[in-house]
């Protein structure tokens, strides 16, 4: 069994993910409860909108159209979903969205610890380096707090991608394979469809790790990065174009927050580089310490890395010293030594803690290298002592989340929480906050909605009694003679793409619609008659869609190429092995 674990280490990989991604999801599984963090009610909301369009038949939506009491919410304009399909089609054929997004966590978990381990595995070369690093990061402190105190579900996908990314470039840069450019892109690709914030750190670090490897570049492995980088744009400008589109067409309190938000509330005093108890709290440096949850590596993290610098010297590689020092400045930075408070062209970070995600990948390489070269005995008791103390210390971590009794059971419905089964929905805020959060992509100009019904009004948001129909993103209705001449609002927030039609003589006829002084959907009402107003893709969002099917089509075959290329290499190698053993055992002979 031992001798097949070895010559399968994929396999093997992959098994020792799932014992991994068992041990931290040990709160999820014994109970029948989702303990709800910062952000978990807007990502559980996410699984669900994105189902109910699927019912609908939209499959690439742009507007989830039942969200905020129906006044519709563009969150996929600006949050990429597209991972979320395979739990949003469990939650189609009945699946609890509580048991969903335990599942996502569990998934991403595994996968993560997966991709950790081949990571560090091919850059070090060394199997048992690939098993510390995959528990290093995954019990990391602040991979704790994202998944369990912040429900941060973006950080936590974009955690699987990170080290598809720097195994990505170490292949094109250090073992100069140049033709196989595409795990750098498929990676960067996929931080974009997982996190914006993380995949715009991730560019930064892209160009980082290419200029500290300077001496490693040529033409053929400058082309190969600068293949991986238009890859990546061409396989995601689905998301990209459309949502610059839409951030240009109106201002958001995304924006607001960008400009108002204190990046100094957000940096880490040296105490909190040391701390090591989970808090369910916030960042803000303003709450007493017991308030203030926990965000840093870990001890192992912070510490173990060092050792590679005793290492190095008796087995240099470039790329792990490149990382050691690209980790320990994304640790650095969010000291709050670091005058934060005038960095203003960075607000939009919002907090500069997020560079620890990056550092935590990044200095689990150096840190499992050195542990495997130091402790390199057959019997690998050492590696596996750590291993354990790696585990037991992640579920010390983990163990104050069984204490957590407010959250979602399988037997509770989104539309309980929307209901108030939990908690007021709108609470703190002046529309649907579990479902929206902080809001962050309403117009900045949005009305109370919690004082609004979603029904046809004047300018003065007065009801004029006019019934619609609702599907999907269209609405249907009929305006009598006496709502004409007046501007009407419709109760639907606005986007870029919501267009209007009238029934004209057995036709619709496009008409002009705008957002009004609030945000909403208006226009104005010249004549009686049937109308329908629908969201449709801008142009630019069609044309984007189509250059990244196209893409995806050339990218899965270039794949294919390149593995048919491979296995045909390897049979060649066997079959000329074997004629060269079948020669020399004739002459043997």
């Amino acid at each position: 069994m031992v001798l097949w674990l070895k010559k399968h280490r994929r396999i093997t990989s992959l098994l020792y993910a799932l014992i991994l991604a068992f041990l931290f999801c040990i709160p999820y599984l014994f109970r029948d409860l989702l303990p709800i963090g910062h952000d978990t009610f807007f990502h559980v909301s996410r699984i669900d909108g994105l189902a109910a369009s699927i019912k609908d038949g939209d499959f690439l939506p742009a507007i989830y159209p039942y969200k905020n009491s129906g006044f519709g919410y563009g969150s996929p304009l600006f949050y990429c979903d597209v991972m979320l399909y395979p739990f949003a089609l469990l939650d189609v054929i009945g699946v609890p969205v509580s048991i969903c997004y335990k599942l996502v966590i569990f998934v991403w978990t595994m996968l993560t610890a997966y991709t950790m381990s081949l990571c560090a595995e091919r850059i070090t070369h060394s199997f048992q380096a690939g098993t510390i690093a995959a528990a290093a990061v995954l019990f990391a402190n602040y991979r704790i707090t994202d998944v369990y105190v912040r429900g941060a579900l973006g950080e936590t996908q974009a955690f699987i991608f990170l080290p598809v990314l720097i195994e990505g470039l170490y292949i094109i840069l250090y073992e100069k394979k140049t033709e196989q450019w595409q795990l750098a892109a498929f990676g960067l690709a996929a931080l974009l469809m997982s996190h914006n914030l993380t995949f715009v750190l991730s560019c930064f670090l892209t160009m980082l790790l290419i200029t500290g490897s300077s001496q490693k570049l040529n033409p053929e492995t400058i082309l190969a990065c600068i293949k991986a980088i238009v890859a990546a744009f061409l396989l995601t400008v689905f998301f990209s174009l459309p949502m610059l589109e839409q951030l240009q067409s109106n201002r958001y309190y995304l924006n607001y927050y960008a400009e108002t938000s204190d990046l100094s509330s957000g940096t880490l005093p040296l105490w909190k580089y040391f701390a090591n108890q989970t808090v369910f709290g916030y960042s803000d440096n303003s709450l007493e310490r017991n308030q203030q949850m926990l965000l840093n590596p870990g001890w192992f993290l912070t510490i173990a890395p060092l050792l590679w610098l005793y290492v190095r010297k008796k087995k240099p590689n470039a790329y792990i010293t490149l990382c050691l020092i690209l980790g320990y400045v994304n640790l650095i930075l969010p000291s709050s030594v670091i005058p934060w408070q005038s960095l203003d062209n960075l607000k939009v970070m919002q907090f500069p803690w997020r560079l620890l995600e990056s550092a935590v990948v990044l200095l689990a390489i150096p840190a499992s290298a050195a542990i495997a070269f130091l402790f390199n005995q057959p019997e690998k008791i050492f590696t596996a002592l750590i291993l354990v103390c790696l585990c037991a210390e992640g579920i010390y971590h983990i163990y104050p989340v069984f204490h957590e009794t407010f959250g979602m059971t399988s037997s509770m419905s989104w539309e309980d929480v929307t209901n108030g089964a939990l908690c007021d929905p709108a609470y703190s805020a002046t529309y649907m906050r579990v479902e929206l959060a902080g809001g962050d992509y309403l117009p900045i100009t949005s009305p109370d909605y919690r004082r609004l019904f979603p029904v046809i009004m004047d300018e003065n948001y007065k009801s004029l009694s006019t019934p619609y129909e609702k599907n999907s993103t269209r609405i249907t209705f009929t305006l009598d003679e006496k709502n004409t001449d007046q501007t009407v609002v419709l109760p639907l927030t606005w986007y870029k793409g919501y267009t209007l039609y009238h029934m004209e003589n057995g036709r619709w006829v496009k008409m002009s619609c705008h957002q009004d002084d609030h945000g909403l959907v208006s226009f104005y009402a010249k004549s009686s008659g049937k109308y329908k107003c629908v969201y449709l893709n801008t142009p630019l969002r069609n044309i984007c869609i189509v250059i990244s099917l196209v893409s995806w089509c050339f990218f899965l075959l270039s794949l294919l190429k390149r593995t048919r290329m491979k296995v045909s290499t390897t049979h060649g190698l066997k079959a000329r092995g074997l004629a060269a053993g079948s020669s020399s055992t004739s002459v043997a002979r």
